[in-house]
C-alpha cells in the first residue's frame, strides 16, 4: 500500500528544489518506487517522476541492519570496589526476555536481577517493575544522580535507535547486574584500568547468542579523607541567615563514587550538637568529583556562627570532606506598633518615637532614621535616645529622633537601619502647615449666663498644633463690650491638648454685663489671622426663663394640667418672697381658660414650679401663647415674665400620647406599643399601620383601654406590634 509522506522542508536554489522528508518505518526489505505529486490546494495534484539519472527512476531501498549487539554499558565506568549496579542495552536478540543468559564483566560472572523490555522500560510496565523490585536497583533507580540517570537513559535511548535498524517487531533490552569487586592494575595517573569487556550470553532453544562491549573500565577509589572540598549557596556565597532553609551545593574530590544520595552523610557540627542535613540532590559522582546538594539547617542556637560541615560515604567514614559555613544574623529590626506621633508638619521638627526589636546592645551611633516619600525625598536621621524595652520585645528599644523636614504633605515610610539592616517600612503622614481658619467641630456648652463663669470646650481642625497653653488667646465680642480670655486670667482655667489632627480647648467664660449672642475668636500667638470664629450665647442672669411646660398639649374642651418650671422667678430686686397671689397667667386665645393652681418655689429661692389648668370651651384645636408675670398684669416687669406655647387639640381626632421603646438596633424584631388617644373603636388590626420611614411593622394588635369598645364610638388604645 502506498505511503504518503509530506516533505518536512522545501528549498529552492535557482531552478533546483531541493526536498528533506522522513522515510516511512516498519517497512520489509526491498527497493521502493518514489512517486512524487505537485499539488496546487489539498485536491489538485499532478504526479511527476523524478530520475536518478536519465534512465532510473527515484527508488528507495529498505534493508535489514540488525544484529545482536551489546549497544551500551552504564555507567561506563565504576568503582572497582564492585558497589556499582550496571545497566547493559541489548538489542537483536529476541531470545533474551524468554530464555536464560549469563553476564560476565571482566571475565567473572556477575549475578543479574533481570531483565525488562525497551517498552516496559519506557512506560514502567511489568518487566520494569519486576526489575526494579530488586532493592540494589531500586536503589539506584531512586536516588542516582543526575549524571549516571543521563547516561542509563541514553542506553536506553541507543538500544531501541540501534533495534529500528532492522525490522519489526523491535527487540531491545535493558539488563541490569551487579559490578563485580576488580584486583586488577589500576593506572596511577588516571586512576583507571584498561578496557574491560562485558559479556552476555543467551542460551536459545536453538543456538547461543553472544553480545559484547570492551570499552568499559574500572576505577580506583580513595582509602583516607577527601582531597578538597567546597560549597556555594543559591545567593553565590558560602553563608546563611539564621532561618537557613536555602540551597547549598557541595563538591568533594578525592571521594568514593556513590551512587545514591542515601549512601552520603552530611552533618553540621555546631557548638553543642550535630545535625545531619539531608541530601536532596545528588547531582553527579565520578572518579573526578562528587556534586550534590543540601538545604541548609538553622542553626543550634539560632545565633551568628560558623560551624564546620562534615561529609563521608556511608560505606567508607574516612573518606571524609570538610569545610566552614558561617551563619550570620541577618535579621531585621521590626517596627513595633505605629510610631508617635503619627502627623506632621512638612516643616518638621517635631521628635518622634519608635519601638523597635533587635537593637539591644547597638551602638547608638549605628542606628539610622530613614524617612521616604516616593522619589522625591529621602534623608537619614540620628536617634538621639534609646530606651530599653525588652519586655516588648526581642532585643526592643524605644529610640527617638527629629523628624526631617522638606517632604512633601502625604504619606510617607520610615525604616530603622540598624548596622546596614533595614527593617520593614511603616507609614507616618506628613501634613501642609494651615494657611487657612482653624474649624470648629462642636462648642459645649453653646450658651451661659453673662454674670457666671461657665466652663466651655471647643474641639477644633486644621489649627496649628499648640505648644504650651500661653499661646492661646480666646475674646468674646458683644456689641458693647469685649472680654479676652488667656491662661493667665483669673479662674479662666484655660487647658489645651492638641495635636495635629484636632485641638481641644477648655476655658470659662468671662464675666460681662453685656448680654446676647456673642462673638467667640479662638487664635494661637503669632498666627492672629487664622482664628476660629463660633457664636456663643451670653444670657441675662436677672432675666427669667421656662425650663419646661408639660405636658405640651391637651383636648380642647376638656382640662388640662400643665407643670411649668421657671428659672430666676421667685426673687425680686424689692421682695425677698413670691406668693401665689402674685403669679398672673393670660393667653392670647379668649376661648380659653386658666387657673394657677399651686406654686412651689425650689431650695435655690429663684426656680419656680408653677400648676396651672388650661381648658378651651369651643372643642376646635388651636395653639396659643400664654404668659407668665410675677407682677401684676397692668404692671411691667419684663424680667420676671415669660411665655411659652400650648395647643388645643381636636378631641375628635386621635393622638399619639407616647410610645416604647424610644429607639432600637436596625435589624429591629423587638415589640414595640404605642399608646393612643381618642381611637375609633370601629378600627381593627388589619387597619392599623405603623410605619417607620416607610416600611411597616408587623404583628400588629389594638389593646382597647375599655372592656366594650363596641360601646363607645371612640376610646383610649395600646397598639402593640413588632420593629420591622
Amino acid at each position: 500500500s502506498p505511503v504518503a509522506c509530506r516533505p518536512c522542508s522545501i528549498t529552492q536554489v535557482g531552478l533546483d528544489v531541493r526536498l528533506a522528508f522522513t522515510v516511512p518505518p516498519g517497512v520489509a526489505v526491498g527497493f521502493y518506487p518514489m512517486v512524487f505529486d505537485l499539488c496546487s490546494g489539498a485536491s489538485s495534484c499532478v504526479p511527476m517522476t523524478l530520475y536518478q539519472d536519465q534512465l532510473t527512476p527515484f527508488t528507495l531501498e529498505y534493508r535489514d541492519l540488525s544484529s545482536p549487539q551489546l549497544v551500551a554499558v552504564a555507567p561506563s565506568q565504576a568503582a572497582a570496589s564492585g558497589r556499582a549496579v550496571l545497566f547493559l542495552a541489548v538489542t537483536g536478540v529476541a531470545e533474551l526476555f524468554t530464555s536464560p543468559f549469563t553476564v560476565t564483566v571482566a571475565g567473572q560472572q556477575v549475578a543479574s536481577y533481570g531483565v525488562a523490555t525497551h517498552a516496559d522500560w519506557v512506560t514502567q510496565g511489568p518487566t520494569y517493575a519486576a526489575l526494579a523490585s530488586a532493592p540494589a536497583v531500586a536503589n539506584v533507580i531512586s536516588g542516582a544522580s543526575d549524571a549516571l540517570r543521563a547516561e542509563v537513559e541514553a542506553a536506553v535511548d541507543l538500544s531501541l535507535a540501534t533495534a529500528m535498524l532492522g525490522l519489526p517487531p523491535y527487540n531491545a533490552g535493558i539488563v541490569a547486574v551487579q559490578s563485580p569487586a576488580f584486583a586488577g592494575n589500576l593506572s596511577s595517573a588516571t586512576g583507571l584500568s584498561d578496557a574491560q569487556t562485558v559479556q552476555v550470553e543467551v542460551q536459545g532453544q536453538f543456538a547461543t547468542t553472544t553480545v559484547a562491549d570492551a570499552s568499559f573500565r574500572f576505577t580506583t577509589y580513595p582509602t583516607g579523607a577527601a582531597a578538597s572540598m567546597t560549597g556555594v549557596t543559591e545567593n553565590g556565597d558560602v553563608r546563611s541567615g539564621l532561618d537557613g532553609g536555602i540551597r547549598l551545593t557541595i563538591t568533594v574530590t578525592g571521594f568514593a563514587v556513590v551512587y545514591s544520595a542515601s549512601e552520603l552523610v552530611v552533618v553540621f557540627n555546631f557548638p553543642t550538637v550535630s545535625y545531619q542535613a539531608a541530601v536532596t540532590r545528588l547531582r553527579s559522582s565520578s572518579l573526578a568529583e562528587t556534586k550534590f546538594e543540601v538545604v541548609v539547617p538553622k542553626p543550634i542556637p539560632e545565633v551568628a556562627q560558623t560551624p564546620t560541615v562534615d561529609v563521608w560515604p556511608t560505606f567508607r567514614p574516612a573518606n571524609k570532606g570538610t569545610m566552614d559555613f558561617t551563619y550570620w544574623d541577618d535579621r531585621i529590626p521590626v517596627i513595633l506598633g505605629s510610631p508617635k506621633p503619627f502627623l506632621h508638619y512638612t516643616l518638621g521638627g517635631q521628635t518622634m518615637t519608635a519601638v523597635a526589636t533587635r537593637l539591644s546592645g547597638v551602638p547608638l551611633a549605628d542606628i539610622k532614621c530613614e524617612f521616604r516619600s516616593g522619589l522625591a525625598f529621602s534623608a537619614f536621621v540620628d536617634p538621639v535616645s534609646a530606651v530599653d524595652r525588652a519586655a516588648e520585645g526581642e532585643g526592643a528599644m524605644e529610640i527617638s529622633f527629629t523628624v526631617p523636614g522638606g517632604a512633601p504633605a502625604g504619606l510617607a515610610q520610615l525604616r530603622v537601619v540598624m548596622q546596614g539592616k533595614s527593617s520593614d517600612p511603616v507609614d507616618i503622614n506628613y501634613q501642609a502647615v494651615p494657611t487657612t481658619p482653624p474649624v470648629v467641630l462642636n462648642v459645649a456648652p453653646s450658651a451661659g449666663k453673662n454674670l457666671v463663669r461657665s466652663l466651655v470646650t471647643v474641639k477644633m481642625q486644621n489649627m496649628f498644633q499648640v505648644a504650651d497653653v500661653s499661646l492661646m488667646r480666646v475674646r468674646f465680642e458683644l456689641p458693647t463690650q469685649q472680654a479676652e480670655v488667656t491662661s493667665a486670667t483669673t479662674n479662666s482655667q484655660m487647658e489645651v491638648l492638641s495635636s495635629m489632627a484636632q485641638t481641644d480647648l477648655t476655658f470659662n467664660t468671662p464675666v460681662m454685663s453685656a448680654f446676647g449672642t456673642a462673638t467667640v475668636r479662638v487664635w494661637q500667638v503669632g498666627r492672629e489671622d487664622l482664628n476660629a470664629t463660633f457664636p456663643f450665647f451670653l444670657q441675662d442672669a436677672s432675666q427669667a426663663a421656662v425650663a419646661f411646660a408639660l405636658p405640651a398639649s391637651g383636648k380642647a374642651s376638656v382640662t388640662t394640667t400643665v407643670e411649668v418650671q421657671i428659672n430666676r422667678f421667685g426673687k425680686n430686686l424689692d421682695e425677698s418672697t413670691l406668693s401665689l397671689s402674685q403669679v398672673n397667667v393670660k393667653t392670647d386665645d379668649v376661648s380659653a381658660g386658666t387657673n394657677v393652681k399651686s406654686l412651689t418655689i425650689a431650695a435655690d429661692g429663684t426656680t419656680a414650679l408653677l400648676v396651672i389648668d388650661f381648658q378651651r370651651f369651643s372643642p376646635t384645636a388651636n395653639t396659643m401663647t400664654v404668659e407668665v408675670r410675677s407682677c401684676p398684669l397692668s404692671s411691667s416687669c419684663p424680667q420676671r415674665t415669660v411665655t411659652f406655647p400650648f395647643e388645643f387639640r381636636d378631641p375628635n381626632l386621635p393622638f399619639v400620647t407616647n410610645y416604647n421603646p424610644p429607639n432600637a438596633f436596625t435589624d429591629g424584631k423587638v415589640p414595640v406599643s404605642v399608646f393612643v388617644e381618642n381611637l375609633d373603636t370601629t378600627a381593627t388590626a388589619a387597619d392599623m399601620f405603623l410605619l417607620f420611614g416607610n416600611v411597616n411593622a408587623t404583628s400588629v394588635t389594638i389593646v382597647w383601654s375599655v372592656a366594650d369598645p363596641s360601646a363607645v364610638s371612640k376610646a383610649d388604645a395600646t397598639v402593640e406590634a413588632v420593629l420591622p
